[in-house]
């Protein structure tokens, strides 16, 4: 099984980052306290902060998958990314309208599409599916996507994330199935 989430450029890339401290503490690790019943219809930097801090999380870089994105570590070491999408519509005004949870693991030639449909079918609440990463790097995704049209609670917001964080190593369990 695998247990590494980012590839080896983005894995020192994030070392450096946090070594050198670059997560601002004015954005996300200072962000107002976590309210669970606040309905965001648009979520922003802060609130992705938040998230993590909640969670009792670290936050290892900002910025790196769009202006609304956060890198963030567990104290178990999971590495995991949160992403706003849909940011700042002209017809919709600031904020963005979803936001992607994500678990990353390093895919190699063991990762089947048989086990990823396994882990698909296992694991309904999150989408398993290889593809390249943004430094195109061959990954294995695990995510859950949110729409915030109508409104979301935090809260609601809070239990996805705990959701995926538990849910990813259990589907690299799957993917990367220990020899029998």
């Amino acid at each position: 099984m695998k247990t590494f989430a980012l590839s080896p450029f983005g894995f020192a890339l994030a070392l450096s980052i946090a070594a050198v401290g670059s997560a601002d503490p004015a954005t996300a690790a200072q962000a107002a306290p976590f309210d669970a019943e606040r309905i965001v219809n648009r979520i922003n930097q802060p609130d992705l902060g938040v998230l993590v801090r909640n969670n009792g999380d670290t936050v290892v870089s900002e910025g790196q998958q769009g202006a609304v994105s956060i890198l963030a570590q567990t104290p178990e070491g999971l590495y995991y990314n949160i992403i706003g999408t849909a940011c700042d519509l002209p017809d919709y005004g600031k904020g963005c309208l979803g936001v992607t949870f994500q678990v990353r693991y390093d895919a190699d030639e063991t990762v089947t599409p048989e086990n990823i449909n396994l882990a698909n079918l296992t694991y309904l609440a999150v989408k398993v599916m290889r593809g390249a990463n943004q430094d195109g790097e061959d990954t294995l995704f695990v995510i859950h996507y949110a729409i915030l049209d109508g409104g979301q609670k935090m809260g609601n917001l809070d239990t996805i994330l705990d959701n995926v964080l538990s849910l990813g190593p259990k589907v690299a369990e799957i993917v990367w199935p220990a020899p029998a």
